[in-house]
């Protein structure tokens, strides 16, 4: 028997002069965009896709993409000397939580990149959880950071308590939901974990964490569950308070 609520709709009807929170586009300066080329036909999709304000979240993340305010602002100004298309473009970060972010946490909080009303993009290793996490979110609170972290469904030591994330946000911890974890991008266990935080309706933002144009592509042929349809617009609309 037909349900309403079994009706497939296609993800970009809901991009409607959308804004991304999370997304690699920034050339050169961790494992997304290669060039300013890439960049450019990265945010040429997005506009395409619906998309009018993008913030871009480089990571920082140890000896791996030591970025700082000043490698991000300069790849940031690269490319919004070239943009042309219409979008608006800002830059964050996404800060893996580990033992240099603390450093940075206790000695310059004030270097640290931020949505508005200090809204802060974080994330764990998908390998094991970070022994210090929780007291880490804790300090950031205390200096008045809003954490928001990253595809929480991604972290698969959590599969068999996803309580963990309720408690997370009982601590006033924002959840972000990955685009692609809608699909079985990442695998089928993320797909299916994703669906059970949305049904639980514990996201607050969502983001592409496109790191390349397939990504983007890929975003694009997206179906959903008609039933979600009214959490990605709420999701959404949160996104906008954000830029």
């Amino acid at each position: 028997m037909f349900s309403i609520f079994s009706k497939k709709i296609n993800l970009t009807d809901l991009f409607d002069n959308a804004t991304d929170i999370h997304n690699h586009v920034l050339p050169g300066i961790d494992d997304g965009a290669k060039t300013i080329k890439d960049s450019l036909q990265m945010l040429d999709k997005f506009k395409a896709l619906g998309f009018s304000s993008i913030t871009a979240t480089p990571h920082t993340m140890s000896d791996f993409y030591p970025n700082t305010n000043e490698t991000i602002t300069k790849a940031l100004n690269t490319v919004t000397d070239q943009l042309n298309n219409g979008i608006k473009l800002k830059a964050t970060s996404e800060y893996m939580i580990d033992p240099k972010f603390e450093d940075l946490l206790k000695n310059s909080p004030e270097d640290l990149l931020t949505f508005n009303d200090k809204h802060i993009l974080v994330e764990m290793s998908f390998y094991r959880p970070y022994d210090r996490f929780e007291e880490v979110l804790y300090d950031l609170q205390l200096k008045g950071f809003k954490p928001i972290l990253a595809h929480p469904e991604r972290y698969l030591y959590y599969a068999n308590d996803l309580s963990y994330f309720t408690t997370l946000k009982n601590k006033e911890v924002r959840l972000q939901l990955n685009t692609l974890s809608l699909t079985n991008h990442y695998g089928n266990k993320t797909n299916e974990i994703a669906k059970k935080l949305l049904n639980e309706d514990l996201y607050d933002f969502i983001g592409t964490d496109a790191h390349k144009i397939e990504h983007l592509h890929k975003i694009e042929t997206i179906k959903i569950n008609s039933k979600y349809a009214n959490q990605i617009e709420k999701l959404l609309k949160n996104n906008k308070a954000l830029f």
